[in-house]
């Protein structure tokens, strides 16, 4: 059986390509800054999805941790500005990406 883990916060965060959208805190109390600051390392660095909502959280011990994946076209704002989040959600919604990569145009 997993471990579970104490989350304090939770956020959404639209990714296009390498490139971080918006990041909202939609549950908990955190840093937004820290949580995106987390979260454009994780896009800018890993083989996504090209265009996702990550959620991530951060721990009791104060570490952020990637938490799951969601398409973009089906995910809540929960916070996230809508004028930003717009290119990932017509992204995901004109072809979604089943493979990794950042080939498409933005």
């Amino acid at each position: 059986m997993p471990d579970v883990i104490d989350l304090v916060a939770e956020a959404p965060c639209f990714v296009l390509g390498d490139a971080l959208l918006d990041c909202a805190l939609y549950e908990g109390s955190a840093e937004l800054g820290a949580a995106r600051a987390f979260a454009a390392i994780v896009a800018g660095s890993s083989e996504l999805p090209r265009a996702i909502v990550m959620d991530v959280g951060l721990r009791r011990d104060g570490a952020w941790l990637e938490l799951e994946l969601n398409a973009a076209w089906g995910a809540g704002l929960n916070g996230c500005d809508p004028t930003l989040v717009l290119r990932a959600i017509e992204a995901a919604r004109r072809a979604p990406s089943t493979a990794p990569g950042r080939t498409d145009e933005d």
